[in-house]
């Protein structure tokens, strides 16, 4: 897993407290190209479409992630958070 820079996790989250996901997702997307695996951009990606109401899209990262490390404990959590708020919806 490569490293990303604080400053940009800085960028992306301004950009979502601002409500600019799509922009939130393109600099996100930038990075994840030169590391597909990072848990952290992948999260990124979870809470974006999560904010945005797209709880089918927020879980597809999770899902990725619990693939690879079926036993993590955030990752478990955050799957049933998003499986809890897909059954709570009307």
């Amino acid at each position: 897993m490569s490293y990303i820079h604080e400053q940009v996790l800085d960028q992306i989250d301004q950009l979502k407290k601002e409500g600019k996901f799509d922009a939130a997702l393109k600099l996100v997307n930038r990075y994840l190209v030169d590391d597909p695996s990072n848990q952290t951009l992948l999260m990124e990606i979870a809470d974006i479409h999560y904010r945005t109401g797209e709880l089918d899209k927020s879980a597809k990262p999770v899902d990725f992630l619990l693939s690879q490390n079926p036993n993590d404990p955030m990752n478990l959590y955050i799957k049933g958070i998003i499986e809890m708020d897909k059954k709570n919806r009307p």
